[in-house]
């Protein structure tokens, strides 16, 4: 996290906004402006990337590959930075991220595997599924889902996992899930 107040402000924004669904732009709005204050901040330019990757996926837009392009190449800028010393867990979800939109499954097992599970986040639950789904393996990917969902206290996010680099049918873990509410 950013040291930076006013960039942690934002930063902390940034997390609520991207879980409500109208306000997810505007957590990319928030994310750039923390950018602003604090541009070589680890956390935030990786965390910048994973949020427009996963606001991208989410909007569906008309040319998203074009956007995910534009991304990648952003980020590629700012790899070295991000490699030099020791990789954030951060970083190596944001590569992982890299590699999987690129299709490079290889290359993002090494980025995840980097991360200690102590670690996990509800994005490398989604990274490590679709990588489990690229491998051809859905019952692993099934349980990585599983785990994102509860990490994050929210089926919501098999919204992102369902759209997230390619498509994902998670019809029968939505159907699940509204079973267990009901």
């Amino acid at each position: 996290m950013p040291e930076q107040p006013q960039a942690l402000v934002y930063t902390l924004k940034t997390l609520a906004a991207l879980h409500a669904p109208r306000d997810q732009l505007k957590s990319i709005d928030l994310m750039r402006k923390a950018l602003e204050l604090a541009p070589d901040n680890h956390y935030l330019l990786s965390t910048n990337y994973i949020y427009s990757m996963v606001v991208t996926y989410l909007n569906k837009d008309k040319e998203p590959q074009q956007t995910v392009d534009r991304l990648n190449q952003e980020f590629e800028k700012i790899i070295p930075v991000l490699i030099k010393g020791n990789r954030s867990d951060k970083a190596n979800e944001a590569l992982a991220m890299n590699a999987l939109s690129k299709d490079r499954p290889i290359e993002a097992l090494k980025y995840l595997k980097a991360i200690p599970n102590s670690h996990e986040t509800v994005i490398t639950y989604i990274l490590k599924a679709k990588l489990s789904e690229s491998f051809g393996n859905p019952a692993t990917a099934e349980e990585y889902y599983y785990q994102a969902i509860h990490e994050s206290e929210t089926p919501r996010v098999l919204e992102i996992a369902e759209s997230l680099f390619f498509y994902s049918d998670l019809s029968k873990m939505k159907s699940k899930m509204k079973a267990q509410i009901h």
